[in-house]
């Protein structure tokens, strides 16, 4: 990936909280994710000590590598705590410019009584219910359909397509991506007699080939999504049945996974690519419930 413009090494290692172990003057020019191919005037990182100890050559200008690392490569080479933590500010500082909407687009509908605050930012074919506030600084891309009564805090990102239904909360800085679904109604139902299912599951006789409808519990509650959360793509978090299914400040939670109705989930929780977490499990800080499982689903 090619820098806006040549770097020096002491530049980089400023930038990335380094400290260089040779010429500190050496111009890079682009950043390679690979030691393994890359070539003069790049920069690489090595995360992992055992990986460089395995690298018998390498064609890159320098190395970015954690500290305490041992090599006999004739690189200079920048030494930094966090490998990881290094990357991330690379390319937090080489992001493209996205193409964002500015204004309200003219194909948006904006329900009269919605409350849109200034700088709010409407992509084309977005829909704002009655009654839904919207933080300041707030971007919304297109085709999201915000339902009513909604209300969304400041300086947060809605990519292409998300749903959000009726009465949810979202607080400050919180981003979703593509597709994401909050608020649709939990998978609820109750026969007006025993199921076959708690029949056999009892042990009772009785089972049968019957009519017995699934008549559908009303989920009546909501979804409360605290400060600096992140839900990936194509994710669902149910509305409570009574009350809020609550998703944490700081926590990320990855593409395709589902939330289900009453779940609470603690600050800064991770949860990965399709896990399934049931109704009524309570997560606390560091991805743990309450009796001590990391959250990776209890489908």
């Amino acid at each position: 990936m090619k820098l806006p413009s040549e770097m020096s090494l002491a530049q980089i290692a400023q930038l990335i909280g380094g400290k260089v172990q040779g010429p500190d003057d050496v111009k890079i020019s682009s950043f390679s994710p690979s030691a393994a191919h890359a070539t003069t005037g790049d920069i690489a990182l090595i995360a992992d000590h055992k990986i460089l100890k395995k690298l018998a050559e390498c064609k890159a200008s320098a190395l970015i590598v954690p500290a305490g690392s041992a090599t006999s490569l004739p690189l200079p080479l920048i030494f930094v705590e966090r490998p990881m933590l290094a990357v991330q500010r690379i390319l937090t500082s080489l992001q493209p410019k996205w193409f964002r909407p500015t204004g309200i687009h003219p194909s948006a509908v904006v329900d009269p009584t919605a409350e849109v605050a200034e700088g709010v930012n409407i992509g084309p074919l977005v829909a704002v219910g009655p009654k839904t506030k919207i933080g300041k600084g707030t971007t919304i891309l297109a085709g999201t359909v915000i339902g009513g009564a909604v209300k969304i805090g400041t300086d947060c990102l809605l990519h292409q397509g998300c749903m959000i239904g009726d009465f949810v909360e979202i607080g400050n800085r919180v981003i979703l991506q593509q597709g994401v679904s909050l608020g649709g109604d939990g998978f609820g139902y109750v026969t007006e007699r025993p199921s076959n299912m708690e029949l056999l599951k009892d042990g009772l006789p009785g089972a049968s080939d019957d009519p017995n409808p699934l008549l559908k519990i009303p989920h009546i509650g909501t979804v409360i999504v605290h400060d600096d959360v992140e839900i990936g793509a194509n994710s669902t978090v149910d509305r409570g049945t009574v009350g809020a299914t609550v998703i944490g400040q700081g926590s990320k939670i990855d593409n395709l996974v589902q939330i289900a109705h009453n779940c609470h989930l603690g600050r800064e929780t991770i949860i990965v690519a399709h896990v399934g977490e049931r109704r009524d499990l309570r997560f606390h800080p560091a991805g743990h419930s309450r009796d001590g499982r990391l959250s990776r689903g209890h489908p």
